[in-house]
């Protein structure tokens, strides 16, 4: 990597030069509250949202470089004090060693798992979030908006405008024990259908694990 000066600069009584690499990025001195703002505008800002670690470092790495940089922004994540209250404990002090295996043909949205963000503040008349997961192909997530109180003709009616038009119906849901998907309308719902309903119990990381890490990523960002 090749650097070339281009002006001397001066921010806040710090006197520096300013150079830039051939890949286009600026390359900051050994000045630690400099290296902290910058961090703090990619990671702490309400835009950023609290990244994890490699989000952090791929937004930052792409104006800026500086020897170690890697290590120091892993250390800054791992600081960061509401990164570290927003942790949640999802494993038990004994792990069990099976899980849930996925078909090698499988297809996208044929295996979902659902669940419901609820109590969030107010936003365009909405309270909460319906989260549902591919659990068994892609891993991908669609978040819904909602209200807390909705009901299971709506989380139904949610799940065929947003995902049935394009995938079709699934052959599993993967749910905790929410009323809302283990009420008689939509065991009948399943019935008719042809779905076979897996309802996890309190703990059981084995099977909904996915679905909480969604809604953890996206109770941290809100």
């Amino acid at each position: 990597m090749k650097y070339f000066l281009t002006k001397k600069s001066s921010t806040d009584g710090l006197t520096w030069m300013t150079w830039w690499s051939t890949q286009g990025r600026m390359v900051l001195p050994p000045h630690h509250q400099l290296r902290t703002n910058i961090a703090q505008q990619y990671h702490n800002s309400p835009m950023a949202g609290h990244p994890g670690r490699d989000e952090t470092t791929c937004q930052i790495a792409h104006n800026f470089w500086w020897p170690g940089m890697n290590t120091w922004i892993a250390n800054f994540v791992k600081g960061c004090t509401v990164c570290q209250q927003g942790k949640n404990l999802t494993h038990q002090k004994r792990t069990s060693t099976f899980h849930i295996p996925a078909a090698d043909n499988a297809l996208p949205f044929k295996v979902v798992a659902m669940d419901l963000i609820t109590q969030l503040p107010k936003s365009q008349g909405h309270n909460a979030i319906l989260t549902i997961v591919d659990q068994g192909c892609s891993r991908a997530a669609t978040f819904l908006p909602c209200q807390t109180a909705i009901t299971e003709e709506e989380v139904a009616q949610l799940y065929a405008e947003n995902v049935y038009l394009w995938f079709g119906l699934p052959t599993k849901v993967i749910s905790n024990q929410d009323p809302h998907f283990t009420s008689h309308f939509a065991r009948a719902l399943c019935t008719k259908l042809q779905i076979k309903q897996n309802v996890s119990t309190m703990f059981h990381p084995q099977t909904d694990r996915l679905s909480e890490r969604k809604n953890q990523w996206v109770e941290q960002y809100l």
